[in-house]
């Protein structure tokens, strides 16, 4: 319960800096990053580590939709920007890359989750994959 207390916490702290300028600031190809994430190389990359797993293809499909949590991009970004290694613009263009595109994903994961995890159940319920 703790994590996920504190988790909400930094997603609305880090929520509560979008502007309408800095949403600008990935530009068009920060914009596009986020469904090529989302739908092509997070997806890809789950079927590809489970390739030779048992697992069933449609949890396959459900785990590379939503993957693990993103809110270590968060974690990641914030030790890059700190290192001091990147330009001021850089730091600006990472920070607000990764906004967007956890942004898009709690959206987009949010309001899919509950009719996938039904159709999930569905599934395995029928005995198919």
């Amino acid at each position: 319960h703790a994590e996920k207390l504190l988790e909400l916490a930094l997603v609305l702290l880090l929520g509560s800096t979008v502007t309408i300028a800095g949403l600008g600031e990935p530009g068009v190809t920060g914009w596009l990053l986020v469904p090529l994430l989302l739908v092509v190389i997070r997806p890809a990359a789950v079927m590809l580590a489970f390739a030779r797993s048992p697992l069933p293809l449609a949890e396959r499909a459900f785990v590379g939709w939503f993957g693990i949590r993103g809110i270590g991009s968060f974690y990641y970004a914030a030790v890059v920007i700190g290192s001091g290694a990147l330009a001021n613009a850089e730091a600006a263009l990472v920070y607000w890359t990764v906004i967007v595109c956890a942004g898009i994903s709690i959206v987009a994961h949010g309001v899919s989750s509950t009719p996938l995890a039904r159709r999930l159940e569905s599934v395995e319920a029928g005995g198919k994959t």
